[in-house]
């Protein structure tokens, strides 16, 4: 494979200022909400009574409803959500929909217990408009236990439906958060003390063509970089940075990880294409098999074309953390756009 490891970006200085790089906003609840019923702690962030997580004050996530076995969430679809290509990133779209489905989960849920995902499935049907906002509407459909089920519907502001997924769920009861982190480490901070939180600040222009993440909106707003390309095989690199965390502390939230697998998939899909050839996203599948430390380090995506045909091209990915060890498996597809060429077999 071709060592993406030194990019245009490595010799940028002002990628220095990149949000990811940025002392992390935000914080994780008090103790004695999350040991409560689940539903209290989603009604204190809707309210404001209780401290928004890092990945809000870094992606404008917000929670705006919730119900028994049910929850919503809003993301405003910055320029700092697209791929090089422009596009808004299927696995971006990830984001919402875990935190969606896990509210409409925890919801629920008696006191003192919480989950951890094991499968997430994201099908995109309409690309998603850059300026707009993205609801997410969630349904639990069996709470179990010990496995849970529920869906997830996306759409823009007009109602129109931009994606579908659902998820597969364990419960368990709460536990303390992983060895070697710190729930306090990313403190609390008022909305307007430092400035914009990053999904403000006007968003940088895409530096690359297809292929890889490099000088993307999303690699310089979450550190996404391509470690190694060839046709039909990408390796992309993702900091495990606590800005990365929703409200259980010490680990990345699911529909980040998504977002590293998605891009690994989406880079080797795009480097086995022919001259001219361009393929667009429309699925993402992944199997959690632990969660990932936000320890800071890096995590990394390998993915390799499984199939490659005139319309669809397929990719599976393995995720895992600074260690080695395996963090997910994922699968992917994409549709030829504009009557692309075949992309050739993997």
């Amino acid at each position: 494979m071709r060592d993406a490891g030194t990019t245009a970006r490595d010799d940028d200085r002002s990628d220095r200022d990149d949000p990811w790089r940025e002392p992390v906003r935000g914080g994780h609840p008090d103790p004695s909400l999350t040991a409560g019923p689940g539903i209290d702690l989603i009604r204190a962030l809707i309210a404001g009574e209780t401290v928004q997580p890092p990945l809000s004050r870094l992606t404008g996530l917000r929670a705006t409803g919730v119900g028994v076995g049910t929850a919503s969430f809003s993301l405003p679809l910055t320029g700092w959500l697209c791929g090089a290509d422009g596009r808004i990133a299927l696995g971006a779209l990830a984001i919402p929909a875990d935190a969606a489905i896990a509210c409409a989960i925890i919801a629920g849920l008696p006191p003192a217990t919480g989950l951890t995902t094991t499968e997430l499935a994201l099908r995109q049907i309409h690309p998603a408009p850059p300026g707009g906002l993205l609801l997410a509407r969630a349904s639990v459909l069996d709470l179990g236990p010990p496995v849970a089920l529920a869906e997830v519907s996306l759409t823009d502001e007009d109602g129109r439906l931009i994606g579908h997924g659902g998820s597969l769920c364990v419960t368990l009861p709460v536990t303390a958060a992983p060895a070697g982190t710190d729930p306090g480490d990313a403190p609390a901070a008022a909305p307007g003390d430092l400035g914009p939180d990053p999904w403000e600040r006007p968003a940088p222009e895409a530096r690359s063509g297809p292929g890889t993440p490099a000088g993307s909106p999303l690699g310089r707003l979450t550190g996404l970089r391509p470690v190694a390309v060839a046709p039909g095989e990408a390796t992309i690199a993702l900091p495990a940075t606590r800005w990365l965390c929703a409200p259980p502390p010490g680990r990345v939230q699911g529909g980040a990880v998504a977002v590293l697998a998605g891009a690994a998939i989406t880079a080797a899909i795009d480097a086995a294409a022919p001259a001219g050839g361009e393929f667009v996203p429309i699925e993402l599948k992944l199997n959690y098999v632990r969660p990932l430390a936000s320890d800071g380090r890096e995590a990394r995506a390998h993915a390799t074309l499984i199939h490659g045909g005139r319309r669809i091209a397929v990719a599976g990915a393995e995720v895992v953390d600074a260690d080695g060890r395996l963090i997910a498996v994922a699968t992917g597809s994409a549709v030829a756009a504009g009557g692309a060429s075949p992309v050739p077999p993997g």
